[in-house]
């Protein structure tokens, strides 16, 4: 795999898992609870098994998220190369590649997602089946074309693990650890004082989405 193909192999599913778990928020916001926010550190493996045989690493992951809404992940790439988002409450979703001296907006934030029960899920017509990860509880959710969503209520029905299904290849993302408790503020904290790009967000969004 070049480096080209891994970033952005890395990008397309970042903006993929944001979009998407947008969607099925909205789609269980009805059956919402007003429950405790959990707090977790999360760490996680991307895998990509293309139709022909071939098998590609693409990243790990290790994500913080807070009671408060504000989250922060960082993935190594198999070229060492490191990409760090950070989800901060009333200002966005920004994303540092390798240490890069500016951060790019990628979406708005304007509130943490709603915490997701199981009853929501089983209500869900995109509900499958249920399954146990981590030897957590998950429900299954049909998210088209051959994904699917391992939300987890003990994580306020977020993702635990994901299949996710891009032309021919389908990517893995599986979890290898979940330790629950509030991190340290410092890990969820977006850096200050670096200029922000919305090169990114305007080529998804249009200009109209930031006037």
């Amino acid at each position: 795999m070049t480096k080209m193909t891994s970033k952005r192999s890395v990008l397309v599913l970042t903006f993929v898992l944001l979009f998407v778990g947008g969607i099925i928020a909205r789609r269980a916001l009805t059956h919402a609870t007003e429950v405790k926010r959990p707090s977790y550190a999360f760490k996680t493996q991307a895998t990509q098994y293309d139709d022909d045989g071939t098998v590609r690493p693409l990243y790990s992951e290790t994500m913080y998220m807070s009671a408060t809404g504000n989250w922060y992940s960082t993935k190594q790439l198999p070229n060492g190369k490191k990409v760090e988002t950070f989800g901060t409450v009333g200002q966005g979703v920004f994303t540092r590649r390798n240490g890069e001296a500016q951060l790019n907006l990628l979406s708005a934030y304007d509130s943490p997602r709603p915490i997701l029960t199981a009853e929501g899920f089983l209500k869900s017509p995109n509900f499958l089946r249920t399954e146990q990860v981590l030897g957590y509880p998950t429900f299954v959710t049909n998210g088209g074309d051959g994904s699917q969503f391992y939300n987890a209520p003990i994580i306020g029905g977020a993702f635990l693990k994901l299949v996710l299904r891009q032309g021919t290849s389908t990517v893995v993302v599986e979890p290898s650890s979940l330790v629950f408790g509030e991190p340290d503020p410092s890990l969820v904290k977006m850096p200050t004082g670096l200029p922000v790009s919305s090169d990114n967000f305007n080529n998804i969004h249009g200009q109209q989405a930031i006037r």
